[in-house]
């Protein structure tokens, strides 16, 4: 399927350059924190995204390319040029005859990233898009959920993942992947569940989901 192989794409990137920064950060004196949060980060995206990938792939009939896309082509594609600013600050690192071999792997990566401010604001975004992709993993299983003929156990993990929602949805929010309607009832300061799953219900690639109520 094709748009299970672009997910699976993105994050065989991810690994890839997890694995490259974890080997680099042990060959200039010695394992470096720093770097190594930073290669975690990026694994753990990766893994998160290999997994959304293979549950794309055995449901491909409930995903299409267009519709998914419309919703989850910013969180994909943050992920991709995340990965892609590490290869390249990284090969940056690599490559230079300027740097010493004596220099700490974290500063010559800083520098291979253009110096602090950078490797904090991509630091950063790796920290977002660990957060987006497990809410993306969270939806996409609900997706799944509500198609499946309910046995006791499946009816105890939907009644889970519906408790979630409400999380899922408000730092869908925040992250400003969609808009809440304003549909609280006056004097609650927390809209309801309901309303959140009807929010579901109006983006593109989750039309299908059966709401339990409506704003």
């Amino acid at each position: 399927m094709e748009l299970a192989a672009a997910i699976i794409g993105v994050a065989a990137a991810g690994a890839k350059i997890a694995t490259a920064l974890t080997k680099f950060s042990v060959s200039y004196l010695g394992a470096d924190k720093k770097l190594g949060e930073i290669a975690a980060r990026a694994s753990h995206s990766a893994t998160i995204l290999q997994a959304i990938g293979d549950t794309v792939k055995e449901n491909e009939i409930l995903f299409k390319k267009a519709e998914f896309l419309s919703t989850w082509s910013d969180v994909l594609g943050a992920d991709s040029s995340s990965y892609e600013r590490l290869e390249a600050g990284l090969e940056k690192a690599r490559g230079s005859a300027k740097m010493k071999l004596s220099m700490a792997a974290w500063k010559r990566f800083v520098w291979g990233l253009g110096g602090e401010d950078r490797a904090k604001e991509l630091d950063e975004r790796l920290e977002r898009c660990c957060s987006q992709v497990m809410m993306m993993q969270q939806v996409i299983q609900w997706k799944v959920v509500q198609r499946i003929v309910p046995t006791d156990d499946d009816v105890q993990e939907k009644e889970e993942l519906r408790e979630k929602l409400n999380w899922i949805v408000e730092n869908l929010s925040k992250s400003g992947l969609i808009t809440l309607p304003n549909c609280a009832p006056p004097g609650n300061p927390e809209p309801m569940v309901v309303s959140h799953l009807s929010t579901l219900t109006h983006m593109p690639a989750f039309r299908n989901i059966r709401s339990f109520s409506s704003c």
